[in-house]
């Protein structure tokens, strides 16, 4: 392998004109057979266990040569430049909770974001947790927080190199010192205090790929050990999944048991103001579309969609839970997204296809206000100011960089906190809302973002990004390599398919499971209709997403090629057949399927993307984006994808692998190498689409 290595490094330096030199990769005789006739080979199951020399000495070859590639194309395109230029982030996702202001804060950029707080806005931050100085070799990032009611005490969960498995410590908001407790093993875990300690979740301590089973919530007890704390809901059946919270006056604590293999749920609560307070169902065996946010005058409010596409908000008194009050009826054209309780009034989020809604409600159920926000924007982050007339919340887009804006809750008026500072001119970006038709006639949302002037000559570069599953919303995030994009020429779209949330939930159905195929066929007639539009041309076409939309891009890539140019599947799922095998796959059979049901099986086969490679086809360019420790979407999956799609005598069009050192499914941990990963992906776009000169 020395030898491989010296070969990779003497690569001339037009790398990129050249066809690629691939690591060599062996190939296993492993095959699977499934339901006696279904013969499929997987020849790099090998690379299923990370541990191995051979292993590590191929992406140690693959790393060089992505690494080559790239540096090329970001000196050609000053790509690192400008994205350096283009992000911005000192302070973000400032949060007012109790008594104090809250937010994360970047002081260099080759540090991760600290945890600071302050008593107003106007004040300067103080340093709270700092999460450089929690580990010498692990790269830590901190993932949630939550003081306690009476604002003396803080605990925050913190995870290794972007792992899903998280610790939690205490902090005192008084002193600063903290606490000698130490929480382990917590997995995707709310922490809700109650009185003088908090309830929150753990698993047992597994190997970090295997199947994420037989989840405990506990109530630690602040001054204690772990080993101490106590159990309060388990299940003899692994594959039950537990949600909870306390409400704000510590009232109530309300746990929901998630059942997989119904699709119901069952809901618990303890109300402390009982003489015996003790768990006691409220909803049981009940169709799992409902969630409890929040309590008024002992009765519990929560959103959900039952009997209702969009979602509405109700009200469900305790003494007689299965008949509820509606407060906020469904909105014939918006998602439900958030319900906010303040003090004397509820606020509550909508999401047309890529504009949010915000209203004001009394807890009688009146409307109060309601408002259309800026179009190509997502709205988060809400909290209530200092004395509680104001709604602080984030209002963000593809190119608008978050920023804090209040709602006044009696005069309606909404204004900008906070003025962010950008090196663009956010007035020559035009944001464009479409619909297109899909083959089966359904009118699909797309939205589409380019600078003023642009003229539709069918030659335009054009990145097309989607999602589609879980139900998940389009909601516009910002990202500097797209105003990088723009200025280049190109136009960047979004297409909202089925399978996400965006049009409620027979539209997350229709995507789902058996209808997966109607998620991709959705992607592809979405680039289809760019073309017609006169928007672009297949040769001017890049695709990216991530996570499932990753597999997205890459299923449409692989089933039609000629349609696309460039393709940037990020920590995706590309062997659907080994997806439940690991980690959280198993709870997410309903989404793609599982290999144990013969119908299921057949459908994963024909849309899986590592199984329908074929021999003699050059697809797309590719960059295929992972990173080492991503222990939600296994970094294997993109190895074996990255290997087939390489070791063909047919690929002519270059395949790269990029591996995010020390970083989980989120991607990059410090701004820096933040900055770095979005320039090497539009590097790969850029060298791809855009004519060289």
């Amino acid at each position: 392998m020395k030898k491989l290595m010296t070969i990779l490094l003497l690569l001339p330096f037009t790398l990129t004109a050249q066809p690629l030199i691939y690591p060599p990769a062996k190939k296993s005789a492993t095959v699977d057979t499934f339901y006696h006739h279904y013969i499929v080979p997987d020849p790099y199951r090998w690379m299923e266990n990370l541990q191995t020399p051979e292993l590590k000495e191929w992406l140690e070859a693959e790393k060089e040569l992505s690494k080559k590639y790239l540096k090329k194309t970001g000196y050609q395109f000053s790509t690192k430049t400008k994205i350096d230029q283009y992000s911005y982030a000192k302070y973000k996702i400032v949060r007012k909770i109790g008594k104090y202001y809250f937010g994360y804060g970047y002081y260099n950029n080759l540090g991760v974001a600290a945890l600071v707080f302050k008593d107003n806005l106007k004040a300067d931050w103080n340093l709270l947790v700092d999460p450089n100085y929690i580990s010498s070799h692990d790269k830590i990032t901190l993932r949630y927080y939550r003081p306690n009611k009476s604002s003396k005490l803080l605990a925050y969960e913190y995870v290794r190199n972007g792992s899903d498995w998280a610790e939690a410590n205490i902090v005192s908001l008084e002193s600063g010192h903290h606490l000698k407790d130490h929480l382990v093993n917590l997995k995707f875990s709310p922490l809700a205090w109650r009185g003088n300690g908090f309830y929150y979740s753990r698993y047992p301590n597994e190997k970090r790929l295997e199947k994420t089973l037989n989840q405990e919530v506990f109530y630690h007890k602040v001054g204690t050990s772990q080993d101490e704390d106590q159990l309060v809901f388990k299940r003899n059946d692994p594959t039950r999944q537990f949600d909870f919270n306390t409400t704000k006056n510590e009232r109530f604590f309300v746990l929901k048991e998630e059942v997989p293999a119904t699709g119901t749920c069952n809901i618990f609560y303890i109300d402390f103001n009982d003489p015996n307070p003790i768990l006691k169902p409220l909803l049981m065996k009940f169709p799992d579309d409902i969630n409890i946010v929040g309590a008024c005058n002992g009765k519990f409010i929560a959103k959900t969609w039952h009997n209702s596409q969009n979602g509405i908000v109700v009200e469900i008194d305790p003494k007689n839970p299965y008949q509820w009050k509606t407060l906020v009826p469904e909105f014939p054209n918006a998602v439900l997204t958030d319900v906010i309780l303040t003090d004397e009034k509820l606020v509550v989020a909508h999401q047309s296809p890529f504009q949010p809604i915000l209203s004001v409600y009394s807890y009688e159920g009146k409307l109060l206000h309601s408002k259309e926000l800026m179009l190509g924007t997502d709205v988060s982050g809400f909290s209530e100011s200092a004395d509680g007339e104001e709604l602080l919340y984030y209002l963000s887009g593809f190119t608008l960089p978050r920023v804090l804006f209040s709602l006044n809750l009696y005069n309606y008026e909404n204004k900008p906190v906070e003025k962010t500072e950008v090196s663009f001119d956010y007035e020559d970006i035009v944001v464009k809302r479409a619909f297109y038709t899909a083959r089966d006639s359904t009118q699909v949302p797309i939205f589409l973002v380019y600078m003023k002037g642009m003229e539709k000559n069918g030659n335009n570069p054009m990145l097309l990004e989607g999602y589609g599953g879980f139900g998940v919303l389009s909601t516009p995030h910002f990202d500097p390599g797209i105003i990088l994009f723009l200025k280049k020429g190109g136009i960047f779209a979004y297409a909202a398919v089925r399978g996400g949330g965006d049009l409620g939930s027979d539209w997350v159905l229709a995507g789902q499971n058996l209808h997966k195929q109607t998620c991709i066929n959705d992607f592809i007639d979405g680039a289809t209709w760019l073309i017609s539009q006169q928007y672009t041309n297949p040769t001017k076409l890049a695709i990216t997403g991530a996570s499932h939309g990753g597999m997205l891009v890459a299923a449409a890539a692989i089933q039609r090629p000629e349609l696309f140019r460039a393709v940037v599947p990020q920590v995706g799922v590309f062997d659907i057949l080994r997806l439940e095998k690991f980690t959280v796959g198993n709870v997410n059979t309903y989404e793609f399927g599982t290999v144990t049901d013969s119908t299921e099986f057949v459908n994963m086969l024909s849309y899986s993307p590592l199984q329908n490679i074929q021999p003699d086809v050059d697809y797309p360019a590719m960059l295929i984006m992972t990173s080492d420790n991503d222990d939600r979407v296994p970094p294997f999956q993109s190895y074996k994808f990255a290997a087939a799609l390489q070791n063909r005598p047919a690929q002519k069009h270059p395949i790269l692998l990029r591996v995010e050192n020390k970083a989980g499914h989120y991607g990059s941990v410090t701004l820096r190498d933040d900055i770095d990963a979005t320039a090497d992906k539009y590097s790969f776009i850029f060298d791809q689409l855009i004519k060289k000169k």
